[in-house]
């Protein structure tokens, strides 16, 4: 990682198929992959990302897909030495953006309406995001006077999976465990649905302005962070369904009856936890998408249609 990324750095230049980018400057220290950048011609911003070969190739082929696309990221245009991808510029992200000034109630739905839509396009493809957070959910800034936001888009394709039963089990679906699905803990195959639950996380955190299932206090061990995600998820909704297990391989199976045995398990200790936070309305949305079982989960089609978000005005064609 240090070895790639140290090619790059301020001034650097990089000829793409298209055009002749330069580099001026760098997001984060903590994002030390992602620069920002322009066209030498044009000058038009754009973004220079890099990544491991089989992780960037994996990203340009999720975004062919969705070429053309109001709701996804663009992809402008691939270097080859180094390898990078040139990628749409915007200006902020949901998480960047709520840091500054809260998100009201109209900036969240148009955000998640435009994700839904971003998610249909790809679940279309058979491609499952697997790593949906307020970070990875960019937007322009809106005019004075407008909406908040404009042009949302989906970002950072490149744990992306496809999702074919034909292939048996795959590999472990990445993602930020407060937003990871029950079944992606428990090392059930990856569905679609799995981003529905994140999706649904998303929403949740901006409305309460809290991650009602990160476990307190943190934990550096990754399986229990696991651990306690999965025993604050059923705090909020109980046990899980009987037929849940049904989908979970052997072993997780006796991890989860583990955790219902031990000491630590309140199964819906905060029964009222979303009603006393929630409007109704947005109770019922959330509880929508963050059904357990992932069978139950609507597609993101189906959930575009739910009255949260068809009262909004019309934003997108």
């Amino acid at each position: 990682m240090a070895n790639r990324t140290s090619k790059l750095g301020s001034g650097s230049l990089l000829q793409g198929k298209k055009a002749v980018y330069q580099i001026c400057g760098l997001f984060s220290k903590n994002n030390q992959h992602v620069w920002p950048a322009f066209a030498m011609q044009s000058r038009q911003p754009v973004v220079i990302k890099q990544a491991l070969p089989g992780q960037l190739q994996n990203e340009i082929e999720a975004l062919r897909l969705c070429q053309g696309s109001p709701y996804v990221r663009q992809l402008i245009d691939t270097t080859e030495s180094p390898p990078t991808m040139v990628l749409e510029h915007l200006d902020t992200s949901l998480f960047s953006a709520s840091r500054h000034c809260q998100l009201d109630k109209t900036d969240l739905k148009q955000a998640i309406k435009a994700s839904l839509h971003g998610l249909s396009l790809l679940h279309g493809f058979g491609r499952i995001h697997s790593d949906i957070k307020p970070d990875n959910i960019l937007a322009n800034r809106g005019a004075e006077g407008s909406s908040r936001f404009k042009d949302i888009k989906l970002c950072d394709l490149g744990d992306s999976i496809i999702q074919d039963a034909s292939r048996g089990p795959q590999r472990f679906v990445t993602g930020t465990a407060v937003y990871r699905a029950p079944e992606v803990i428990l090392q059930a195959p990856p569905t679609t649905s799995l981003d529905i639950w994140a999706l649904g996380a998303t929403a949740l955190y901006f409305l309460v302005g809290d991650h009602l299932f990160a476990p307190k206090p943190h934990s550096r061990d990754d399986k229990m962070v696991n651990r306690k995600v999965l025993q604050c998820q059923m705090q909020c909704f109980g046990p899980f369904p009987d037929q849940f297990v049904d989908i979970l391989p052997a072993e997780s199976q006796a991890e989860l009856q583990e955790l219902y045995n031990s000491r630590e398990f309140y199964p819906n200790r905060w029964p009222d936890a979303l009603a006393s936070v929630l409007d109704p309305e947005d109770e019922d949305f959330i509880r929508m998408l963050l059904k357990p079982d992932p069978r139950d989960r609507p597609a993101a089609a189906e959930a575009l249609q739910h009255t949260w978000l068809t009262v909004l005005p019309f934003i997108y064609a």
